[in-house]
């Protein structure tokens, strides 16, 4: 967007009576902007949003903000269209008490939500229980069901977090159960080198939801379940393929 065009907006949103009013108030909010990082020119000369303006406008229109299906389909929540490449992430997602891990190779426009999804798909989790992301002080979760305080994790990206200072995450999967699983950042690639997710190594089987390891022998006893479902052990190219089937966009009919 053009000085022109932000003065025009102004005068019109603001009722200013002239252009040069609006485009002295624009210089200035263009000025206190730009010191705060919240905006910076392109190489048309535009001005354009950095990842932590994204940030601070989704934060502003949280309290009025309607998440509609219409809106936010799930190839957008997975992979933004509309965000600009950001830079790519190598990261650890574990479950320290149990010893499994998933290293992934992650492309920054993935949103808080592709993240959840991304993680379903490398652990084999059934995706039957709410998730929460948490990022410091803020905390994360699905347009839907709404959880109280918690911010739409299809409203932010990895890349824009990382803009915000956070290195570590925190998932936790089943409010009830509690499977929590720590995520931190190893690596830092370059704009546009990611462009879907990847498994990159791994170890352990994760744990069956909702007593799922557990089976009840001929004299009504608990057992533990002999094999686990394939879906649950770490196997390097089913993760792959798992991943490539999680983020891929839906065809005309919606399937």
């Amino acid at each position: 967007m053009s000085e022109g065009q932000l003065a025009a907006w102004q005068a019109q949103r603001w009722s200013l009576r002239s252009r040069d009013a609006a485009g002295g108030a624009v210089r200035v909010l263009t000025l206190l902007a730009k010191a705060l990082g919240l905006i910076a020119r392109k190489g048309n000369g535009q001005w354009a949003a950095t990842s932590l303006g994204r940030v601070c406008a989704t934060l502003t229109r949280l309290p009025s903000e309607e998440l509609d299906d219409d809106r936010y389909d799930e190839a957008d929540l997975i992979a933004r269209p509309d965000s600009e490449t950001g830079p790519g992430f190598v990261m650890k997602v574990s479950m320290s008490r149990l010893g499994v891990w998933r290293r992934l190779r992650l492309p920054g426009e993935l949103t808080a939500y592709g993240l959840h999804v991304v993680i379903q798909a490398a652990f084999g989790w059934d995706g039957d229980h709410l998730p929460t992301l948490q990022a410091g002080p803020l905390t994360f979760a699905p347009a839907w069901p709404v959880l109280e305080e918690a911010i739409p994790s299809e409203m932010v990206t990895l890349a824009d977090l990382w803009t915000l200072g956070v290195r570590e995450l925190a998932y936790r999967y089943d409010l009830g159960d509690c499977w929590d699983h720590e995520i931190t950042v190893e690596k830092v690639l370059p704009p546009g080198a990611v462009t879907r997710p990847e498994c990159l190594a791994g170890r352990g089987t994760t744990p069956a939801e909702d007593g799922g390891d557990w089976d009840e022998d001929d004299d009504g006893n608990l057992v533990p379940v002999a094999e686990p479902e394939p879906e649950r052990v770490y196997d390097l190219a089913r993760i792959n393929r798992a991943l490539a089937l999680a983020v891929a966009e839906p065809d005309e009919t919606g399937d």
